[in-house]
């Protein structure tokens, strides 16, 4: 009989050393009781019996490991393993201990689901065992159970689980696999407490066996003691009534507040007192898009230092890549260190994480491992700034998020938000139940009037001489205005940089003063755009989409723009006179659309609502009053419109219906990747002239800078480019390592390349013709080159 520490549960691998079996269990159990610190409200949500249902998960997890054959694989020995499943030979082990019928049950599922999903264990069955069928046990010659005494040595099992007291009668309980890997058809849903509890079981059981994988023996805690540098920072401060009675409340809270009026602190104080309440807890900060995700984020490690604070969202490993790791280091080494950074940021190793909504929403949807993000949402902190940026489908996904959160999971929300038509808000407050609506000070509203409108007639492009004459036009103090312009296409942006650009001088040599900034920029020149913009005192021309409207956080002087719905405009306008250290600043709106802004903004009653509201207001004198901002959201709005509702009602009930009707553990199913990633309607293809670099990174298999320099565009217009033949596919052939780095073997990797013009200055720019091409290929989908993902 084999000594319990020369069972391998994992071998040598690269520089990993080989780990025995007790060790993997004891790390894993390590890992379980750092979760029972970190997620006190577990056993509210769960049941009372959770933490021993994992601790019975965990230690009988892997124990069908001692099955000789698979030893003979993990020592590399000649073997005939046959790709079985480890866990199931774990199942005889739990039927016979746990005595308990409902807890064996659950048991039973958890260990049999920790690597595989049901529907793939069931086909791995079918095809090996024999089954109950007559007429399939001609062609199969093994039963489990066989396989099992044949193969798997109680002695073995005795000296593992010798070490926790845990006696091994001589006769296990005989099981079928495949009666276990089979929840019933009604019931144990997601929406259910049963099916809730059971997918908090899953989630943490996975989490433990992950970390415990890395050898992980700590996790860092978000807790009153980690607030010292933010409480230093409002040393002197006087805060603001909604701030004030932010730090002193406890539980969900919706939150108004003028933009600029501390909405960042607001929500920390509010947090600090959370921790206070729940104890250990974990913040998920959500926000709409990369850039203002990216600037949240160096401010949470500024608060919190650079050990807590992750960030998440589609473009995580880019991100890391340019701003994590040392510049000086080869690439392989920055490569690497990116890796382990991604995997940190990815896992519980970080307490505080600024996302998109997208990377909470994808666990609706039940992705893959999506019981490990609903386990890591137990009791902790949402804080949902800027809800207003999202259309009904997404606005439908973010309030069954808080459904879920609020009364399933025992978190704490706090949504805030500067404006919010009466419609949403009555939604919002639905989601949260019961909570705090928290408001700021009447008096502090007029201190934030910034902004002068002024409704000019006639289109922006028409009228760039008056936009040129203030750019060259100085200020009181002798100094250049700083201009933003403001389109609603790519197109357009493009066509007035080029007409304005020229009018800026550099303010250093090779440094431009005049910076474009839209969706077709690649992943590499967007992310040195949005660095520059961080100095942006250098820039005094910027002229932008949509991209600018939402936590950049910048402060220009004057700001032309197309017209737009109102809460758009509203967030434009934030970027002038950001400070409200300039009086009031012109804002200039135009009243006449180019035709391509139908695809922008269809509804055009809204954008005509948006109009003659600023008209009245331009008519009365001009000063935008921030206190009167939601009275005018609600005139334009004017309740749901139509298509908007059904949009959002039809949403909201076929999440909800798949929640309490579809969706369980352990039942990945590759179609609901499918419907989560319809969402994003984008494609990413190569600009013809980045092509042979693009070329050369595949080559080298550094997929990270490949993928930086694509550019994401819409369904339709890829669909009409490879129709038009403007758009065509390419390959790459490279030679790479095995997973044992020891054989090489010829890869070959497909791409698209779009053949149009892409510079720094620009970007891609597609053609209006071009452009008119496809839109017979439009899909009306969310917009991927501007993409939240």
């Amino acid at each position: 009989m084999p000594q319990p520490g020369s069972l391998l549960a994992k071998s040598a691998q690269g520089d990993d050393e080989a780990v025995s079996l007790p060790q993997h269990i004891m790390d894993v159990l390590l890992v379980r009781q750092l979760l029972r610190l970190q997620f006190p409200k577990a056993t509210a949500v769960a049941g009372s019996g959770f933490w021993d249902d994992l601790w019975w998960s965990l230690l009988l997890h892997d124990i069908g490991k001692v099955h000789r054959e698979f030893q003979k694989l993990l020592a590399d020995q000649p073997h005939q393993w046959q790709h079985q499943r480890h866990e199931l030979f774990s199942l005889p082990l739990v039927a016979t201990l746990i005595k308990d019928d409902t807890r064996r049950q659950r048991i039973l599922w958890a260990v049999a689901g920790h690597h595989r999903d049901f529907k793939r264990l069931r086909a791995f069955l079918d095809e090996r065992y024999l089954t109950k069928d007559p007429l399939l046990r001609k062609v199969k010659q093994l039963a489990f159970a066989t396989d099992f005494k044949e193969n798997v040595a109680l002695a073995d099992v005795r000296g593992v689980l010798g070490i926790w007291n845990v006696a091994i009668p001589k006769t296990l309980t005989e099981i079928d696999p495949l009666d276990v890997v089979q929840l019933p058809a009604t019931g144990y849903h997601v929406a259910d407490p049963d099916g809730c509890a059971l997918t908090l079981l899953a989630g943490a059981f996975q989490h433990c066996d992950h970390l415990g994988s890395a050898r992980v023996t700590k996790l860092l805690t978000l807790n009153q003691t980690r607030f010292k540098a933010f409480d230093e920072k409002l040393k002197g401060w006087t805060l603001h009534q909604h701030q004030a009675d932010a730090a002193r409340t406890s539980g969900n809270v919706l939150l108004t507040a003028p933009t600029g009026a501390g909405k960042t602190e607001t929500a920390l104080l509010w947090l600090k007192q959370q921790t206070q309440d729940l104890g250990a807890t974990r913040l998920f900060y959500v926000l709409p898009n990369r850039a203002s995700i990216n600037a949240m984020h160096r401010r949470m490690e500024a608060n919190f230092g650079k050990e807590l604070p992750a960030v998440l969202h589609g473009k995580l490993s880019d991100f890391l890549y340019r701003t994590a790791t040392n510049l000086a280091d080869s690439r392989v080494r920055r490569l690497s260190a990116t890796r382990k950074l991604r995997e940190q940021f990815r896992t519980l190793a970080r307490p505080v994480k600024t996302m998109t909504p997208f990377q909470a929403i994808k666990h609706l949807y039940g992705l893959q491992g999506f019981e490990k993000g609903w386990f890591e949402w137990v009791g902790s902190c949402f804080v949902f700034d800027e809800i207003h940026a999202y259309e009904p489908k997404v606005f439908a996904e973010i309030i069954l998020l808080i459904e879920v959160l609020t009364q399933q999971l025992g978190a704490r929300v706090l949504v805030m938000t500067a404006t919010l038509p009466d419609h949403l808000r009555a939604r919002l407050m639905k989601a949260l139940g019961l909570h705090t609506a928290i408001a700021a000070a009447p008096s502090l509203y007029p201190t934030f009037n910034r902004h002068r409108v002024h409704v000019l007639n006639g289109r922006l492009a028409d009228n760039l001489p008056l936009i040129a004459h203030r750019l060259t036009t100085l200020k009181a103090d002798s100094k250049p205005c700083r201009v933003l312009v403001v389109t609603n296409t790519v197109a357009q942006a493009q066509e007035v940089f080029r007409e304005l650009r020229s009018l800026v001088p550099d303010y250093a040599p090779g440094k431009s003063a005049a910076l474009l900034l839209h969706g077709r920029f690649n992943a590499r020149d967007r992310s040195a755009k949005e660095t520059e913009l961080e100095t942006a005192e250098n820039i005094q021309l910027l002229v932008g989409t949509q991209a600018i409207e939402v936590s950049l956080d910048i402060d220009f002087d004057v700001i032309y723009s197309e017209p737009a719905p109102l809460d758009a405009l509203i967030q434009r306008l934030g970027r002038v006179n950001r400070q409200r250290q300039k009086g009031l600043s012109d804002c200039f709106i135009f009243e006449e659309a180019n035709a391509d802004d139908r695809f922008i903004y269809k509804d055009r009653e809204v954008v005509g609502r948006t109009l003659e509201k600023l008209a009245e207001v331009a008519a009365a004198g001009g000063v935008l009053e921030e206190r009167q901002l939601q009275e005018y959201l609600n005139f334009v709005y004017d309740g749901w419109q139509l298509k908007a509702q059904e949009s959002y009602e039809q949403h909201l009930g076929h999440l909800r219906y798949n929640l309490a009707h579809i969706l369980q553990p352990f039942s990945a199913d590759p179609t609901r990747e499918e419907d989560f990633y319809k969402k994003f309607d984008g494609v990413a293809v190569v600009p013809q002239g980045l092509e042979a670099e693009y070329q050369r990174y595949l080559e080298q298999f550094d997929f990270i800078e490949a993928e930086a320099l694509t550019v994401s565009v819409r369904a339709g217009t890829f669909a009409g480019g490879k129709e038009e033949g403007w758009i065509t596919q390419s390959f790459v052939a490279a030679f790479g390592a095995d997973k044992s780095g020891e054989s090489s073997s010829l890869k070959t990797m497909p791409y698209y390349v779009i053949h149009h013009p892409y510079s720094l200055e620009l970007g891609l720019q597609i053609s209006r013709k071009a452009e008119e091409q496809t839109t017979f290929y439009g899909t009306g989908k969310y917009d991927a080159s501007n993409s939240q993902w």
